[in-house]
């Protein structure tokens, strides 16, 4: 777990952070280059980039730095084929059972299918830019009961 590795740019106020995302892997400075183009404060971004054994400890201690926020993973596989279905458990488990305050983590990513990406390298890119501003968008919450992010 690589913890928040510019929190100069955050916020000052750790309580005023609307949102963690967890990613790993190359959309993680995707993800930061556009934190900085667009001027977001209120996101940290948190890499988990070694997932078994699972750091039980470190993501309870990641998620409980940012008191108030919501906790996403961030993938730009689709949803059955990236970490989202081994994490997604694990990341609720670790706040549960270590902070004492279930945190059902979001997904943000494509859709589940077959191929592995879109075919395309415009289509590719214009679906990534897609999932980007979605992952920092204020225009939506995370609903509790839900880990379907809204579209």
């Amino acid at each position: 777990v690589i913890g928040e590795t510019f929190p100069e740019e955050l916020t000052q106020n750790p309580e005023n952070v609307r949102r963690v995302i967890f990613c790993s892997g190359k959309v993680y400075y995707e993800a930061l280059t556009m934190r900085r183009e667009d001027q977001v404060e209120d996101v940290a971004l948190i890499r988990l980039e070694q997932i078994s054994p699972f750091p039980f400890d470190r993501v309870a201690q990641e998620v409980n730095k940012y008191p108030n926020a919501e906790v996403i993973w961030l993938q730009e596989e689709p949803q059955n084929q990236g970490a989202w279905i081994y994490v997604s458990d694990r990341i609720e488990t670790a706040t549960r059972e270590l902070n004492g305050l279930e945190k059902r983590p979001g997904y943000v990513g494509r859709d589940a299918m077959a191929a592995t990406a879109e075919g395309y390298g415009a289509v590719h890119t214009r679906e990534q830019t897609r999932l980007l501003k979605k992952a920092f968008s204020s225009d939506w919450k995370l609903n509790e009961m839900a880990r379907k992010v809204p579209v």
